[in-house]
């Protein structure tokens, strides 16, 4: 059977679902399809990010917190924001408002329990093999992770926890801790992340940014050792959350076919010093929306290369060639910038007088090194 349709969206995550519900908005009424493998959509991951406090998704906002803390070994700093709040959004929220705006749409197919393989340009559209037929499409956007042959990521962010249960009232509600007893070893940072809901209900997460790209479950040894450190009394996960996140990912070229448009974490979304990423997308997914319904198609396959600053290059050569040295710095980042300012770098919204606090607080000799470096990869990307 084959299956005709204006625009094919492979992936129905955080990126396809967001492109589909802003054409939607938009009034986009030609033919749609939408390819997820998922049957069922459950809360199998949370967002956050920092942002003030109406915003485009306050609707969705699960829970808020105005101040946060990061901590290694006998440092601790506790940021409170003026303009901004740290911000957690449930993935089952946002997938039911998604399927919400998406329902009896008549211009919509979407096809759950169904994979698709890779898409083909033909002469004038493109064609995908499903479970469910053949796909042919004016337009793909393609949201699904990268093949591993194609994968450029330098730097991975890999996390192993959940949202657990304590015995004790030990947890202030007021606070995220967002990356506590960090830890610079062979393999990278090591935190743990932990977002209390209650003084007793927690989303609490072992965290590693390291260079290796390793199981997540491999943490799972390490984040009942840090429960302990949390806890003295009994703990139980009433939900796992595991993942494996691309940092620093080279955005695709889309000129290899102007019909078939990457997006998301596999077009390099997330903040290669952090590994943020939701706001980017939301961004993202509303623009090319705007220009796509408007049959600006040029213009919004142009959006998907996520703009990459030399800063980023520089926090990369950095850590890859000073692990060891990464809580410091984070720590001293931290130290130097106010909430508000620590929020927005993390975000990638600082201006210049920002990186000029980052800079000052940093090892000078091992940036200065790093930059030299940075600025020449940064030379050669934007070349491409």
């Amino acid at each position: 059977m084959i299956h005709r349709c204006h625009l094919a969206i492979l992936g129905g995550g955080c990126a396809g679902l967001s492109v589909a519900t802003q054409l939607v908005k938009r009034g986009y009424e030609k033919p749609m399809i939408i390819v997820e493998p998922r049957r069922e959509y459950v809360n199998d991951r949370t967002w956050s990010f920092w942002a003030e406090e109406q915003n485009e998704v306050s609707h969705l906002i699960h829970q808020r917190w105005k101040s946060w803390g990061l901590s290694e070994a006998d440092r601790y700093v506790l940021h409170s924001g003026i303009n901004i709040y740290y911000q957690q959004i449930r993935a089952i929220d946002f997938y039911e408002d998604a399927l919400t705006c998406l329902k009896d749409k008549r211009n919509i197919s979407f096809f759950r329990g169904a994979k698709a393989r890779p898409p083909i340009k033909q002469a004038d559209w493109v064609e995908i093999e499903t479970d469910v037929g053949r796909i042919r499409a004016d337009y793909v956007v393609d949201s699904r992770p990268r093949p591993s042959d194609t994968d450029t990521s330098k730097i991975w962010q890999v996390f192993s926890g959940g949202d657990v249960e304590l015995a004790d009232e030990c947890l202030d509600p007021g606070s995220a801790q967002i990356m506590t007893n960090m830890v610079s070893d062979s393999l990278g940072l090591k935190f743990s992340y932990v977002l209390p809901q209650s003084p007793r209900h927690a989303l609490v997460q072992t965290t590693r940014f390291t260079s290796t790209r390793i199981e997540p479950s491999q943490l799972d040894v390490e984040f009942k050792r840090d429960l302990k450190h949390l806890t003295k009394g009994k703990v139980h996960v009433r939900r796992w959350e595991r993942g494996c996140l691309p940092m620093g990912q080279t955005p695709l070229n889309s000129e290899i076919c102007s019909r078939i448009i990457p997006a998301g974490q596999a077009n390099g979304a997330l903040r290669p010093a952090t590994g943020y990423g939701f706001l980017s997308i939301q961004e993202w997914a509303l623009g090319f929306s705007e220009a796509f319904a408007a049959g600006n198609y040029d213009k919004a396959r142009d959006l998907t290369v996520v703009q990459k600053g030399i800063m980023d290059d520089i926090f990369l050569a950095a850590f890859l060639a000073n692990p060891s040295q990464s809580a410091d710095w984070f720590m001293s980042i931290a130290e130097q910038l106010s909430g508000d300012e620590f929020g927005r770098f993390i975000s990638q919204r600082v201006g210049f007088e920002i990186w000029i606090k980052i800079m000052w607080s940093l090892s000078k000799i091992s940036f200065l090194r790093s930059i030299c470096e940075a600025s020449f990869n940064h030379i050669k990307w934007k070349a491409r």
